[in-house]
């Protein structure tokens, strides 16, 4: 008995480092997700077109996932697994995506003509849109 009463003392330490870390973890998760939330609320979804680049880069961290990268626009998004096997490197798409989490919600393959046609500045046509509302 006295053996496991030596291992239960520490119990207390352990939870009372651990509390903290675990409520800041779970205010930092609700905090990200009401900011997706307010992005998808307001209805704020910013657009970009042109070729992507896909990027799959060692985090540097020892037995971890690989950082997987979009850029488009030289705008980058994180994205995961699925995302990055749906597209295809450097070829034409239309991102849509909230800016205050930089997520992608949506893509569409563009063709050449497409392109061409998006060759003007998204953000002044993000402001177009804003104007017209």
């Amino acid at each position: 008995m006295d053996d496991i009463g030596k291992a239960l003392q520490g119990l207390p330490v352990i939870g009372i480092v651990l509390t903290p870390i675990i409520v800041a973890a779970v205010a930092y998760s609700l905090y990200q997700r009401n900011r997706l939330l307010a992005d998808l609320d307001k209805g704020d979804v910013h657009t970009l077109s042109g070729r992507i680049h896909l990027d799959i880069s060692s985090s540097g961290r020892r037995n971890s996932a690989p950082d997987l990268t979009l850029t488009i626009n030289w705008q980058h998004f994180k994205i995961d697994k699925r995302t990055l096997l749906a597209f295809h490197d450097r070829e034409p798409y239309r991102i849509y995506y909230v800016p205050n989490m930089r997520q992608i919600v949506a893509a569409e393959p563009l063709d050449d003509t497409q392109q061409a046609r998006d060759t003007y500045s998204d953000q002044a046509g993000d402001e177009w849109g804003k104007r017209k509302r």
